[in-house]
């Protein structure tokens, strides 16, 4: 089908093309967000995003050789930020939305030697919810570590950006509209195969034209 021809469907049914695309919008966003009814009118994304946020601490004491004591010890402290008593420490701020990973960190980013430094990552739904969340373990930790009564000191060093890791998915959006729009593009074509237009007299044979010519002539010579 030439390029015309096309353009000349989507002309004539462009009522129900202009239809189509409410539709694939509407259809769209729907696929994208839900309308929640129970208290107004309010709009709610259909998937979660995923934010991470990192909390470091510096183990230290009285004697700070790093190599043989402390790394050993934010290794230690890495497992307590996942083990119940610093999970129940955070219990008492409230429920525990997310999750914690932790561990200690590499001296570099390709690097196997690691700092005296505990890194607790948050994980969330959104941007504030992880930047809480491993501030909450840090100060559990804290909290714990003073508790269990151990000689170490631990001093929030950083407090790392939050950065998305997992965006929603817009492909279901989109796919969702290209396949209405296809739908209603079809069924435009589809009702011009049935009711084409009038099409233009098919020229007339050589007799007739004949004829014409004839009448002409005589019609000249009246004159």
């Amino acid at each position: 089908m030439d390029i015309p021809t096309f353009y000349r469907v989507l002309a004539r049914f462009k009522v129900l093309i202009a239809a189509a695309f409410v539709v694939a919008i509407v259809l769209a966003l729907l696929s994208y967000v839900k309308v929640d009814l129970s208290n107004g009118v309010k709009f709610k994304y259909r998937t979660n995003e995923t934010w991470a946020s990192s909390t470091q601490l510096l183990v230290s004491g009285k004697k700070p050789t790093y190599e043989d004591i402390y790394v050993p010890q934010a290794q230690l402290y890495a497992k307590f930020v996942l083990g119940d008593g610093v999970g129940a420490l955070m219990l008492r701020d409230g429920p525990i939305h997310g999750l914690l990973d932790a561990g200690p960190l590499p001296a570099t980013s390709s690097s196997d030697e690691f700092l005296p430094i505990v890194n607790i990552v948050g994980y969330s739904r959104s941007r504030v919810g992880a930047v809480v969340l491993a501030d909450r373990a840090a100060r559990a930790l804290q909290q714990f570590i003073k508790q269990k009564q151990i000689r170490a000191h631990l001093t929030v060093v950083k407090h790392g950006p939050p950065k998305l890791m997992s965006p929603r998915s817009k492909t279901l959006p989109v796919l969702v509209f290209l396949l209405v729009m296809a739908a209603g593009i079809g069924l435009a074509f589809v009702l011009e195969s049935v009711r084409p237009r009038i099409h233009a007299l098919p020229d007339a044979p050589p007799s007739t034209r004949v004829e014409r010519r004839n009448d002409r002539r005589r019609n000249k010579r009246v004159g």
